[in-house]
């Protein structure tokens, strides 16, 4: 009698899942992380890092993303992101990067060509290659990475890495995309 209970619970259980009445959310696949910025060649870490920040708690398409200094207290969701494995890629994972404030993703504009100096803002989800963040070790051995864009050149020598805009270690200074370059503002700590 006990296995039959239980049996019909389990099959229960099952048919909720196929039917949807479970919902899965960003939050129940991983916790929102902070994504930092190595510190300039020649400085020291700063006791508060620089992280990717949504200009303003942007909500709405085309928001710019910024680096600023990592907020601890008030309302802090828009340095907030999940960062979700997609796929593999000659042998290296590319995420897709949604800010946990506007649900929205880490995106390379397109209303231009590919190339150095693309703004990078966020944008409703889509699944496209511009949404697309390749994780690139810089070094063996440590945690830092660039983040090479997979919409336009790839992973050729021209590709596209986030970049810090101006070589600026500074609250507000936008991001772009730039041909990959191995320096400190083309290097992120995601995990």
């Amino acid at each position: 009698m006990r296995s039959r209970r239980f049996f019909r619970a389990a099959v229960a259980g099952l048919v909720m899942l196929a039917t949807g009445f479970i919902a899965q959310t960003p939050a129940n696949a991983a916790s929102a992380i902070y994504i930092s910025v190595y510190p300039p060649s020649g400085g020291t870490p700063a006791s508060v890092p620089m992280v990717l920040d949504m200009r303003e708690w942007s909500m709405v398409d085309g928001g710019r993303a910024q680096l600023w200094q990592k907020l601890t207290t008030g309302d802090f969701r828009n340095q907030r992101w999940w960062v979700t494995a997609k796929g593999q890629l000659q042998g290296y994972t590319y995420y897709e990067i949604k800010n946990q404030l506007s649900e929205k993703c880490l995106d390379m504009a397109t209303d231009v060509p590919a190339g150095n100096g693309v703004r990078v803002q966020q944008w409703n989800c889509h699944g496209g290659w511009n949404q697309r963040w390749l994780a690139m070790p810089v070094e063996t051995g440590n945690k830092w990475v660039q983040l090479i864009n997979l919409s336009g050149p790839g992973l050729g020598p021209d590709r596209v890495c986030l970049d810090v805009t101006g070589v600026s270690y500074s609250n507000g200074a936008p991001l772009q995309v730039w041909r990959c370059s191995r320096n400190w503002n083309q290097r992120w700590n995601i995990y």
